[in-house]
C-alpha cells in the first residue's frame, strides 16, 4: 500500500504532517487543520470496521479515490489504540516520545521527595495519551511503593524490584524500556519474573526486526537489564542516549553509505574488486559456482520481525473462538516450537485469516500477554483410588503452583472426579481458596473421564472470557454415566472448550483417548511418566495459555445460527503452517 506524503491534503480540509505507524491492511497519520493549525489522527482503514466501531474523537469519516478516511482528534486519544490501528510505530516517534516521558520523568525523579511510577502499560485506558498539540500525557503519579507492588515483576511493564528499598528511578528506566520495545515490535518483552525463572536473556530487538537501529537497540537493552545497577541510572541518562539515537542515526547511516560508496571509487580497492568478480566468475567454470549457487537456494528466505531459521518447526493450534461480541469475531491461538513451547515472536504481517475459505483483510493480532485477557479456567483432577500416594501428593503441589502463578484476573473453577464428577470450588478470583481446596482433595472410587470433560464444557460455557479446561488423569473412563466419547468431544467442540489433558502414565492409562480429546477441542495433550514430571507439564501449560494469541475482526457473513470456519495461516520463510475451528454463529 503506498503511503501519502506529507503536505498531501484530503477532503480538501485535511493535512499528511508525518506517518505514526502502519501495517499491511492500515495506516495512521498525524494530520493537521490548516484552517485552524489543529492537530489531528488520520486513520485509513477498511470503511465498514470504521462505520460499525467508530474511535473516539470522530471527526469526519469520508472515502477519497479508492481509500477510506476517519479524522479523530488528538487529545484524549489512547496510545495502545493508535497502534491497535497503526501495527508497529516508525522509530522515529518512538524515540520521540520515549526523550518526551524521560523529560517528564526527570523532573519527577528530582523533585523532593521522588515521584516514582513504575509502570507505563499502553493497553490501559488513560495510562498515556495524547495533548492537543500531540505530545504525551503521563499517566496517573505514584509517590509511593505498597506491598501489592511486590507482584510487579509478573507485568510485563514493570521492573524486577522486589522491595522498597530497590525502587528508584532505574525503576521507571525499565518501565519506560518495556514501553518503547512493545511501540516497536507489537508486543511486550517477556515479564521480568519470567525472564529470572529461564534464565532466558532479552531478545535484541534488532534480531526481530532488523530495521531498528543498532544504537536504539543498545538504549533498550541497557534499560531492561534485569539488575537496576545495569540499567540508566536516571531518566535523564536514558533521555540523552534516545537524544544521541535521534540525533545521528539517519545522518550516520547516510555517511556510512557515502564512505562504502567512496572506497568502491578507490582505484586500489577497485581493482582488487574487479579482481576478485573475476576470479568469482572463473571458480563458477570449475564448479565452484555451482556449490555458491545450492547455498543461495538453500538458504533461508529473509524474513521481517521474526528470527526464523530453516530447522524452525512450529505447530500452530486455534483455541478457542468466541462470538460473544459479534459481528465481532475473537480467535485464540498457540504457536508453539517443536517442544511445545510458546513461540512469541509472530507478528500480524507472518498471519493471513480466512472465515469460511473467504480472506479476512481487516484484523488485528496480539498476545494476550499485552491485551491481558482474562481466563476463566477449570482444573479437573483425577482423586480415583489409582492416584492415591505420591501421584495425589504430585498433583496437588503441581497445581497449587499453577494456580498461584495465574494473574489476578484469572477465575478458576475446581473439579474432582472419580465414579462421579464435583465441584469443589466454583469460578473465583481468590487463588488462595482454590488452593486450599486443592490441597484438601483425597483420592478414592473409579475414573468418570467423559463425564468431567461434559461437565468442564458447560460449566465454561456460561464464562464470557477466553477459557481452557485443565484434566489430569491417570487412567481410562470406567465410571461415566452421562457422557460418552463421542459426545463429550461434540460438547466440547460445540462450546469452543479447549481441553488440556494431562496424562500421568498408571496401571490403566490410555493416552489415545486424551490425545483425541485434547486435538479435537483445540487442546493440548501433554504426558507424565512419573508423577515429578507433572509439575513441569503444569507449567508448560500454564505458558501456552499466557502466550497465546488473540486474533479480533469483523465476520464477513450475517447472525445466521449456521456453522462456520475460521482458517489461519502462519507464513513466513519456508515454513507454511494452518489451523482451522468450527465454530456456531449466533
Amino acid at each position: 500500500m503506498k503511503l501519502l506524503s506529507p503536505g498531501t491534503i484530503l477532503h480538501d480540509k485535511y493535512g499528511i504532517k508525518d506517518v505514526i505507524g502502519y501495517g499491511t491492511q492500515r495506516t495512521v497519520y498525524l494530520g493537521y487543520m490548516p484552517d485552524t493549525k489543529e492537530y489531528c489522527f488520520i486513520w485509513e482503514a477498511e470503511p465498514r470496521i470504521n462505520v460499525t466501531r467508530r474511535p473516539p474523537q470522530l471527526l469526519a469519516y469520508f472515502r477519497e479515490g479508492e481509500r477510506d478516511y476517519v479524522i479523530t482528534g488528538v487529545e484524549g486519544q489512547d496510545l495502545a489504540l493508535l497502534q491497535s490501528a497503526a501495527g508497529n510505530i516508525q522509530e522515529k516517534w518512538v524515540i520521540r516520545w520515549g526523550i518526551q516521558i524521560c523529560t517528564n520523568l526527570k523532573a519527577w525523579h528530582e523533585h523532593k521527595p521522588p515521584v516514582i511510577h513504575l509502570r507505563y502499560k499502553p493497553m490501559r485506558l488513560a495510562d498515556i495519551q495524547f495533548a492537543a498539540d500531540g505530545s504525551l500525557l503521563l499517566p496517573t503519579l505514584r509517590g509511593s511503593w505498597s506491598e501489592s507492588d511486590a507482584d510487579e515483576s509478573a507485568n510485563h511493564f514493570a521492573a524486577p524490584e522486589h522491595a522498597p528499598q530497590d525502587i528508584g528511578p532505574p525503576s521507571d528506566v525499565y518501565a519506560v524500556g518495556a514501553l518503547l520495545y512493545c511501540l516497536l515490535l507489537g508486543f511486550a518483552p517477556p515479564a521480568p519474573q519470567e525472564r529470572q525463572q529461564v534464565q532466558d536473556p532479552l531478545v535484541p530487538p534488532r534480531r526481530l526486526d532488523p530495521v531498528i537501529s543498532r544504537p536504539l537497540e543498545k538504549v533498550l537493552l541497557k534499560a531492561l537489564a534485569l539488575a537496576p545497577q545495569d540499567r540508566y541510572r536516571t531518566a535523564a541518562e536514558m533521555r540523552k542516549a534516545l537524544a544521541g539515537c535521534a540525533k545521528g542515526d539517519p545522518a550516520l547511516r547516510r555517511k556510512k553509505q557515502m564512505q562504502i560508496g567512496g572506497l568502491l571509487f578507490h582505484p586500489i580497492i577497485a581493482y582488487a574488486v574487479v579482481s576478485f568478480v573475476f576470479l568469482c566468475a572463473a571458480m563458477a567454470f570449475v564448479g565452484a559456482g555451482l556449490a555458491v549457487s545450492n547455498m543461495l537456494v538453500n538458504a533461508p528466505t529473509p524474513t521481517v520481525s521474526v528470527p526464523w531459521t530453516r530447522d524452525t518447526k512450529l505447530t500452530l493450534i486455534i483455541n478457542q473462538i468466541s462470538v460473544g461480541q459479534f459481528p465481532t469475531v475473537i480467535t485464540y491461538m498457540s504457536v508453539l516450537d517443536k517442544d511445545g513451547r510458546p513461540f512469541r515472536n509472530v507478528g500480524r504481517e507472518h498471519l493471513r485469516v480466512f472465515q469460511d475459505g473467504r480472506p479476512v483483510s481487516t484484523f488485528s493480532a496480539k498476545r494476550v500477554s499485552v491485551t491481558q485477557d482474562p481466563l476463566s479456567l477449570v482444573m479437573a483432577i483425577d482423586v480415583s483410588g489409582s492416584m492415591k500416594g505420591e501421584p495425589m501428593d504430585r498433583a496437588k503441589e503441581a497445581a497449587a503452583k499453577f494456580v498461584r502463578q495465574l494473574s489476578p484476573q484469572d477465575s478458576v473453577c475446581l473439579v474432582a472426579f472419580s465414579g462421579e464428577v464435583h465441584v469443589v470450588h466454583d469460578f473465583t478470583t481468590d487463588k488462595t481458596s482454590i488452593i486450599a481446596a486443592i490441597e484438601g482433595l483425597e483420592a478414592n472410587g473409579d475414573t468418570a473421564l467423559f463425564d468431567v470433560v461434559g461437565a468442564s464444557a458447560t460449566l465454561l460455557s456460561t464464562q464470557p472470557n477466553r477459557h481452557a479446561a485443565i484434566i489430569l488423569t491417570d487412567g481410562c473412563d470406567t465410571a461415566s454415566t452421562t457422557y460418552e466419547l463421542d459426545s463429550c468431544m461434540a460438547l466440547a467442540r460445540s462450546t469452543n472448550v479447549p481441553v488440556y489433558a494431562i496424562g500421568l502414565q498408571g496401571a490403566q492409562f490410555t493416552p489415545e483417548i486424551l490425545e483425541r480429546i485434547a486435538a479435537d477441542s483445540g487442546g493440548r495433550y501433554l504426558y507424565a511418566p512419573t508423577p515429578n514430571e507433572l509439575d513441569a507439564l503444569y507449567q508448560q501449560t500454564r505458558g501456552q495459555l499466557q502466550d497465546q494469541y488473540r486474533i479480533t475482526f469483523d465476520s464477513l457473513h450475517p447472525a445466521d445460527h449456521a456453522e462456520h470456519t475460521i482458517t489461519v495461516e502462519l507464513v513466513a520463510g519456508n515454513i507454511h503452517e494452518s489451523s482451522n475451528k468450527q465454530y456456531l454463529s449466533p
